[in-house]
């Protein structure tokens, strides 16, 4: 995979970001539906 290209970032970073935003989404997903509190 190396020098390739993942929506116009290196692969790595592009996997990085995609990984930042499925965690996000998870955990705003999961706040909402109340399984945990602040």
């Amino acid at each position: 995979m190396e020098g390739t290209l993942f929506l116009g970032y290196p692969f790595s970073t592009g996997t990085l970001i995609l990984g930042t935003i499925i965690i996000a989404a998870i955990a705003t997903f999961t706040f909402y539906k109340g399984w945990w509190k602040l």
